[in-house]
């Protein structure tokens, strides 16, 4: 009589209780597009679906804080590396991984594995580690959005030439420090003061009358005394160098659709900070203005598009507190 034979590591795992199951690979490989654990976990590999599942929270925050570290230093590569962001290349990569990923994963549970999790069990561990990661990204993208940078969407044509209608902005929010709507809902000491070099800075604000949040430039700071005449720009009785580019068309405003001529001049501060402003018209409301002293703790703001936008020389907004400041536009992407 022949007697079977028995694999003695199965024998051993019997007698233990445990029960030997196969698990689908193709379940296994499916589940790891959800998250890199999720399928590792299905098929009982339990140390390398925690690898995994690391892993992909690791690449997730290489990626964002490389991204937030660009664009704190104002690096040129942050704003091709914004735009795969919005094309959406950064989660075609992702996906590639996890295929790549999957395929692993597939051919690794073609082996027999013996364990003792019921299949409730097996379900729900799969879950948890796609959303682990998934809620993990969640909550670091609200810290970034509330102390690092922060998108926002260009709605009118005040910053015109510099900036677009419907153009998306970046916030550095980090830069100026802890202010009242910056680290928005975080505690801590309120800024005191700005550096110096703000003055030219393209800033975003919070607006208390409106609760809206508005993008223009700093012209000048506490102290500071302001005076515009015939739209020429002066700073402490010293005029602000204006060069003629020419003549151009554009808009008034996003509502209007009619192009209109409009005087290109090319400003530069006295720090040496440059840009162009548009001038539809030579005695335009705010072409008269001052001399205003800036308050403490205040900075002024003009917008680019000198003819039709809200700035500091309108009594509907005044001087902006530092409070307000949320911080430069890091990245221009349209």
């Amino acid at each position: 009589m022949v007697s079977k034979l028995e694999d003695p590591k199965l024998s051993s795992e019997a007698v233990s209780g445990s029960r030997l199951w196969t698990p689908s690979p193709r379940i296994a490989g499916l589940l790891t597009l959800l998250g890199w654990g999720s399928g590792l976990f299905y098929a009982g590999r339990m140390r390398l679906a925690i690898i995994a599942g690391v892993a992909q929270v690791g690449h997730a925050m290489v990626f964002v804080f490389c991204l937030v570290g660009l664009i704190a230093i104002r690096h040129p590569a942050a704003k091709p590396l914004w735009k795969t962001v919005q094309d959406g290349a950064h989660e075609w990569v992702g996906f590639a991984l996890s295929a790549a990923l999957g395929v692993c994963v597939f051919l690794v549970t073609r082996r027999p594995q013996a364990t003792k999790l019921s299949r409730r069990t097996r379900a729900f561990g799969a879950v948890g580690f796609w959303l682990a990661p998934l809620m993990f990204s969640v909550a670091v993208a609200l810290v970034v959005r509330s102390i690092a940078i922060q998108p926002f969407n260009m709605a009118s044509g005040a910053m015109q030439p510099t900036i677009s209608p419907n153009t998306l902005l970046l916030v550095n929010k980090h830069k100026y420090g802890h202010g009242r709507y910056s680290y928005k809902p975080l505690p801590g000491p309120l800024r005191t003061e700005l550096p110096h070099d703000i003055v030219g800075d393209v800033v975003a604000f919070h607006d208390t009358a409106t609760r809206a949040t508005w993008v223009s430039r700093v012209v000048a700071i506490e102290g500071d005394t302001v005076t515009v005449r015939g739209g020429q720009l002066s700073v402490n009785g010293r005029i602000v160098e204006r060069e003629v580019i020419g003549e151009t068309k554009g808009r008034r405003s996003v509502r209007s659709d009619e192009e209109v001529p409009v005087q290109l001049y090319r400003e530069t501060l006295s720090n040496g900070v440059s840009f162009r402003v548009w001038d539809f018209e030579p005695t335009a409301r705010f072409d008269y203005f001052g001399p205003y002293t800036v308050p403490d703790g205040h900075v002024f703001l003009m917008s680019d598009n000198r003819d039709f936008s809200v700035d500091s020389r309108s009594p509907d907004l005044g001087p902006v507190s530092i409070q307000q400041l949320l911080g430069p536009i890091a990245v221009i992407s349209k």
